[in-house]
């Protein structure tokens, strides 16, 4: 039997990658090596995180694709720096997505989609993680002087998919589910005359 584990994300353009690249490099020059220092830009929207059977999860996903394909497109703008504090997993240093109403209701909606109703985000491309509190003392006075304002337009979500029982298991690009703002013209007519 095969199992996998699949991760949906929003990946901002390339200029984007590249300036996170670079925080991340100021990161790395200040306190070293560190959790996500290589990892690309991007916002995870929370899913099922354990290992699924291929079998049942792809299906589902091809469904959930149709759903997704209804979504309009939206864009997010990007408006400096946070932190998540945590004592226990680390300190994480985040570029923050500004959340005004329709940016949130979008996030709504695209859990409601996912049928992830009970999940909640707060959308972010993290910059370092897993951060002691001596690196993020070292590193957030840096942040908090910087400037970070850019707008992206979201028109899909990428999904990811690790094979569990490979011999070196690597996130790779499963699908790309596009944002289209159209509802499925393939569905069934129903007979109004039966209600």
């Amino acid at each position: 039997m095969h199992y996998a584990e699949y991760m949906p994300i929003i990946s901002p353009p390339d200029e984007i990658n590249d300036e996170i690249r670079y925080f991340k490099t100021v990161c790395t020059d200040r306190i070293g090596e560190f959790k996500s220092s290589g990892s690309k830009a991007h916002i995870t929207i929370p899913f099922e995180e354990r290992r699924q059977k291929i079998f049942t999860a792809e299906p589902a996903i091809e469904r959930m694709e149709k759903r997704l394909n209804t979504m309009p497109t939206i864009t997010l703008e990007i408006n400096g720096f946070d932190i998540f504090p945590n004592h226990v997993a680390g300190n994480t240093i985040y570029a923050t997505i500004e959340m005004d109403d329709k940016t949130k209701n979008w996030f709504k909606l695209l859990l409601k989609e996912m049928h992830l109703n009970k999940r909640t985000i707060t959308p972010h491309l993290t910059i370092a993680r897993g951060l002691s509190n001596d690196q993020l003392k070292t590193l957030w006075p840096y942040f908090m002087k910087q400037k970070f304002n850019h707008r992206f337009e979201v028109s899909e979500m990428i999904m990811l998919k690790r094979e569990m029982f490979a011999h070196e298991p690597t996130w790779k690009v499963f699908k790309r589910i596009q944002f289209l703002n159209r509802f499925n013209v393939s569905a069934p007519n129903i007979n109004s005359t039966l209600f």
